[in-house]
C-alpha cells in the first residue's frame, strides 16, 4: 500500500486543511498527517517503538502463515506483513 492510498481519502475529504496554498503540496497539517502515518513503522524498524505494543511470538499471538496474513492485510489500510519465527517446532 502506498502513502497516497493510505492518506488520499483524508486529503480528498479535507483539501483546505491538508493542502498548501498552491493546492499541490501538503500544508503543515498534511505533512504532519503523513509523518504520523509512517512514524510507527519507522520507529519499529529502528527498534525504538514501545515494547508494550509488541506481540509475544512465544505465545504465537496473532501469527498467521504469510500467505494468509497477506490476504487479510489487503483488507486493512496501513497494514504491514512481516515474517516472524516462533520458538518451538515449526
Amino acid at each position: 500500500m502506498s502513502l497516497g492510498d493510505l492518506l488520499g481519502p483524508e486529503f480528498a475529504a479535507n483539501p483546505r486543511e491538508m493542502f498548501g496554498i498552491d493546492n499541490f503540496h501538503p500544508s503543515a497539517e498534511g505533512y504532519a498527517t503523513a509523518a504520523m502515518a509512517v512514524l510507527p513503522t519507522l520507529c519499529a524498524s529502528l527498534g525504538v517503538w514501545p515494547e508494550t505494543d509488541r506481540l509475544e511470538p512465544a505465545r504465537r499471538e496473532n501469527m498467521l502463515p504469510v500467505a494468509k496474513a497477506a490476504a487479510e492485510a489487503v483488507r486493512e489500510a496501513g497494514t504491514e506483513v512481516t515474517g516472524a519465527r516462533a520458538p518451538g517446532p515449526s
